[in-house]
């Protein structure tokens, strides 16, 4: 049996697959891997929010699902950006 000498704190903002992490803050959401952040935008720029999920499937850094759950939408409308982007 492991015993753990103490508990970690939990890092702010939500993960995003394996590697990524979500941070929203003073109006604006950025998504870091690890602790380089790889896209920054406004929280109300929807289209820029669109662009990021497409780059992320893209990209292979997460599954559309992960992307999905972390930014509040269906996979289907991240599969579907992706696409768009792919034109």
């Amino acid at each position: 049996m492991t015993e753990t000498l103490f508990d970690l704190p939990r890092l702010p903002g939500v993960p995003v697959g394996k590697r990524l992490t979500l941070l929203d803050s003073g109006g604006e959401r950025a998504v870091f891997f690890g602790t380089v952040a790889i896209n920054v935008f406004d929280r109300d720029d929807k289209a820029s929010e669109a662009a990021c999920m497409a780059m992320l499937s893209r990209a292979g850094l997460a599954c559309d699902v992960e992307i999905a759950e972390a930014f509040g939408h269906h996979r289907n409308t991240v599969r579907r950006h992706a696409a768009r982007l792919a034109v």
